[in-house]
């Protein structure tokens, strides 16, 4: 796990290890071919290089897709919106892979004693970010009343899960899986390119969850950029990502909203019930399962950097944290 240096440090250690053990596949003289695609409320871009490339996004796209009919909260007719409105009445049952990630959900949740917690979706509708793509955010600051009433509502402890059946047991309860399942949709995209022949790929979800797949033309290997972190003379900082490795990053972004001089990121605090106040302004996590990773950016951002990274030495996963720029409040 890193514990010191910084985001230089953190490249360069990612870029020796890929070397070392010889993980970037170079495809040479291949051109670039990317597709983009609406998903799990949110940008999907796959961007892979050589003759099975085509194919092999069509594959992947159609993979995600399958992720987002059954794990979109914001669509009706979702295993996870039935899951939602069976809350403290009946058990649902799902298909095994809405399973597989609400397991791996919990046992991030267990891991970070909740900082990181599926079932802060009343939160989010409360604070008005579970809003859908393309419509009106009804944001809104809710009383301490409300947050007290809704966090009681709120408790991954509360998830029963029996062979492929998921019961919430409070009734107003309700999962978000969107931490996981971008990053489970991201490891799944990238199992589809590995199987149809694809040798050099980079699935990104969001910007949240990014999975690499060998190196690009001429040696070089994928480099992700983070949004609204300068490097050297102010341009973009990026990180190396190598093969088979995956990159969970958290931050405030662009969804937050303003009342008065505070600013309300969509981070909330599943403990407390609001944003999260005076944490880092980027959190990225790495490790080679983008569902852990990016549930794990999530669950670190809300713990802060010195709870932080022993979480991330306790599950065997690498971070670094950008500070926040001074004056930001409220969420971030």
């Amino acid at each position: 796990m890193l514990k010191s240096g910084g985001l230089n440090r953190f490249c360069w250690v990612l870029t020796s290890v890929a070397l070392l053990l010889g993980l970037a596949h170079l495809v040479e003289g291949a051109a670039l071919h990317r597709e983009r695609e609406f998903l799990l409320h949110t940008w999907v871009t796959i961007s892979a290089y050589g003759p099975a490339a085509p194919a092999g996004e069509k594959r992947a796209f159609a993979a995600v897709r399958r992720i987002d009919r059954l794990m979109n909260p914001y669509e009706p007719g979702s295993q996870l919106a039935a899951v939602n409105r069976g809350a403290g009445r009946r058990a649902v049952e799902v298909s095994g892979e809405t399973v597989a990630v609400v397991r791996t959900a919990l046992r991030v949740s267990r891991l970070t004693g909740g900082a990181y917690d599926p079932t802060v979706w009343p939160l989010v509708r409360l604070w008005g970010f579970g809003s859908r793509m393309g419509s009106r955010p009804a944001y809104r600051v809710p009383t301490e009343k409300e947050i007290a009433a809704t966090l009681s509502r709120v408790d991954y402890r509360q998830v029963e899960v029996k062979g492929r059946s998921v019961y919430l047991r409070r009734t107003g309860m309700g999962l978000d899986l969107g931490g996981v399942a971008k990053g489970y949709a991201c490891d799944l995209a990238l199992a589809v390119l590995r199987r149809s022949g694809v040798r050099s790929a980079l699935v990104d979800i969001g910007g949240s969850s990014i999975c690499a797949l060998g190196g690009k033309p001429g040696g070089r290997m994928w480099r992700v950029a983070l949004p609204g972190v300068a490097g050297p003379g102010g341009s973009p900082q990026a990180i190396v990502l190598p093969s088979g490795q995956a990159l969970g990053v958290s931050g405030q972004g662009e969804r937050h909203f303003r009342r008065g001089k505070v600013v309300y990121g969509h981070l909330l605090d599943p403990r407390t019930g609001r944003p999260v106040a005076g944490g880092p302004k980027l959190v990225c996590v790495l490790g080679s399962s983008a569902a852990v990773a990016d549930a794990l950016s999530t669950a670190v951002f809300v713990l802060g950097p010195e709870r932080g990274r022993l979480v991330l030495g306790e599950a065997g996963f690498a971070g670094f944290f950008a500070p926040a720029a001074k004056g930001r409040g409220g969420g971030g």
